[in-house]
């Protein structure tokens, strides 16, 4: 009998090897949400109280101007998330 085991393939270690690291994933959605602040349009809806709950009003959509994330937006999001 041997006393060396060969871990199988799928294992943690092989999930580690083909993830990228923490940091690139954050920075990854960081920039998707920033891409859509271009892209959704921007506004807000009405709410009305029923039966003792708030809820949104789905026919009140009003635009509103674009609050569009820029470059430094993106770069300070890391800092601005560590103090929030």
């Amino acid at each position: 009998m041997s006393a060396d085991r060969e871990e199988p393939s799928g294992g943690a270690a092989a999930l580690a090897r083909r993830l990228p690291h923490t940091w690139v994933l954050l920075a990854i959605l960081i920039g998707l949400a920033a891409a859509a602040t271009w892209v959704v349009p921007g506004g807000e809806y009405e709410r009305v109280v029923e039966d003792g709950r708030e809820l949104v009003d789905p026919q009140s959509f009003t635009p509103r101007p674009a609050d569009r994330a820029g470059i430094g937006d993106l770069l300070l999001a890391f800092p601005r998330g560590l103090v929030a």
